[in-house]
């Protein structure tokens, strides 16, 4: 499994499921159950915890296009008070991974560029805090250290 975000408005999954011989299948058959993070834009603008919103959505591997599938679920309607949201990390409870936007730092988006999600190993659901506190940008500190 994997996710590559587009910007910071989508992203695109990558499933893969072993068959009975162990051989790799892009195709599954199974929704995956998923929680949304996400925040308001401006991307750059630092926020707390509680501006976070978890959406759950269910993606079928035939769309794996986040907005599509964003778009048909419950909290549609509520357009979300007319704000710009921006995805934070997508959360796989069942499989306890998350894969989180890699421009992501501590309540603020320093890149939005379009790469692959960091993936995450859970040992617990993530709250509004955990995801708030991480960060995966390097400091200039960790620059000068290469």
């Amino acid at each position: 499994m994997g996710v590559t975000y587009n910007d910071a408005a989508n992203a695109n999954f990558d499933f893969t499921t072993d068959d009975s011989s162990g051989a790799a299948s892009i195709q599954s058959k199974e929704n995956a159950e998923a929680i949304v993070w996400q925040k308001p834009t401006p991307p750059k603008e630092a926020s707390s915890a509680s501006d976070l919103e978890a959406e759950e959505a269910e993606i079928n591997p035939n769309d794996r296009n986040l907005r599509n599938i964003l778009a048909d679920g419950p909290d549609d309607e509520e357009d979300k008070d007319s704000e710009d949201w921006k995805v934070v990390a997508i959360e796989f409870p069942n499989q306890d991974v998350a894969f989180f936007h890699p421009g992501w730092d501590a309540g603020e988006f320093d890149d939005v560029r379009t790469s692959e999600g960091v993936k995450v190993d859970l040992d617990a659901d993530l709250t509004a805090n955990d995801v708030h506190d991480r960060s995966f940008v390097a400091s200039d500190d960790d620059a000068d250290d290469d």
